[in-house]
């Protein structure tokens, strides 16, 4: 669900519009009268060719840790993101912060960065780096930013060039999916037996070297 002014940032409406809209829309209530808005609710207004379609936001920063024990790790993410969008003088409409493995595509944070993207066309992505949308099919958000004319800045783009290997970039994609399903499947219980064969396969990948291996994924 959206809070009053998610929605106005979502659909370009002010919160005054909104609230006239009442009667057409019907949003939800919480227990505090405060109105709250879904994705049926954006549809209609959708249909109604309600939707403010020029208003076209300047920067969505996008910031993501694995776990919740890595909340000072988030902030600082964001903060570094700001401070770059601020020195390349972009000023930045929308933060989005999620917790979650980068091999899980079932984000809130995502799943609202794509609306965005797709409905607002914003005119720069800033990211930390590229596994901190995804660390499986970069290359669709590169295709969906292309589509919408967005412009995605990634602040240590620089650092992930070096010595890329296709060949081992396929390989650990497949690990990683192996890893998700596995867990999803027996659980925490299984962890030090999935890891152990994930060790195991990219220790067959010629010259692989998991130095820097994904310390944020533990908890798939």
């Amino acid at each position: 669900m959206y809070t009053l002014e998610e929605f106005s940032k979502l659909t370009g409406l002010s919160k005054d519009t909104l609230r006239q809209y009442d009667k057409i829309l019907q949003p939800y209530r919480t227990p505090g009268g405060h109105r709250r808005y879904t994705d049926e609710h954006l549809a209609k207004l959708y249909q109604l060719n309600m939707i403010n379609k020029d208003h076209k936001i300047q920067a969505v920063v996008y910031a993501r840790v694995s776990t919740k024990s890595q909340l000072k790790d988030l902030k600082r993410q964001v903060e570094a993101l700001l401070s770059f969008a601020s020195s390349k003088g972009i000023m930045v409409d929308e933060i989005i912060q999620d917790i979650g493995s980068s091999i899980n595509f079932s984000r809130p944070g995502l799943e609202k960065l794509i609306r965005l993207l797709l409905m607002r066309k914003p005119e720069y992505l800033i990211v930390a780096t590229r596994d901190r949308l995804t660390r499986i099919g970069f290359e669709i958000f590169e295709q969906i930013c292309k589509t919408t004319g967005t412009k995605l800045l990634i602040l240590y783009d620089d650092l992930q060039a070096d010595d890329y290997d296709p060949v081992k970039k396929t390989v650990e994609e497949l690990v990683h999916i192996v890893h998700l399903y596995a867990m999803k499947l027996y659980g925490q219980r299984s962890y030090k037996k999935i890891k152990q064969l994930e060790n195991e396969v990219l220790k067959n990948v010629p010259d692989f070297d998991d130095s820097n291996q994904r310390k944020e994924e533990t908890n798939s």
